[in-house]
Parts: structure tokens; sequence; C-alpha cells
């Protein structure tokens, strides 16, 4: 199903993007690739019901995006959006989410 195949690529968007954001490999032209990325999902599946409780994953890439450029309040804010999305069994992809949700 496409639906499941493209929120296992956000899945893999968001492990890929903290592994670069944790050795520091982030110029601004990929911050941007991965920004555009983010929005082509976004645009497909940020209305979409069927996608169910899958949608957190938009708004944790989205907090990563913010956290990386040191905005921290607005991170703050998607990673708490999230987070009410989620079922009970779901949890972050990210390791610095995953961070955040046990500190909150």
């Amino acid at each position: 199903m496409e639906r499941d195949e493209d929120f296992k690529a956000l899945e893999r968007l968001i492990q890929g993007f903290e592994h670069l954001a944790d050795f520091d490999r982030l110029d601004d032209e990929t911050y941007k690739k991965f920004q555009a990325l983010l929005d082509r999902f976004a645009e497909k599946y940020q209305l979409d019901e069927a996608a169910g409780a899958r949608r957190f994953m938009l708004y944790e890439m989205q907090a990563l995006l913010h956290h990386v450029k040191g905005d921290f309040e607005k991170a703050e804010e998607f990673l708490h959006a999230a987070k009410v999305m989620m079922a009970n069994d779901m949890n972050f992809v990210s390791k610095s989410a995953r961070q955040w949700a046990t500190e909150n």
C-alpha cells in the first residue's frame, strides 16, 4: 500500500536527518532538501484521516528541523503536537524526541 510505504520512507527520513545532525553534517542546502521532502509528505498526508496517528511523524520531523535551526520553542510546540497525535502504543522515531518525551 502506498501510504504504508510513504510512512516507512518518512521514518527513514527522520532517522537520516537525525544521523546527519548528530555528526554536524547538515548544511543549508541539505536542510532545505529535508524541509522540501517533509513538505511533500505533509501536503499529501497532513489532512488524511486514513493515515491516522502515524501523522505524528510529520510533526516530529518538523520539530527536528526547528531544533537544528535553534528554534527550541517551535520545536517543543511541534513535539507536543506530535505526542498528542500519537496512539498509546507508538513511540517517537528519533532518539532526541524520545529523550524529550521522557523529560516531559
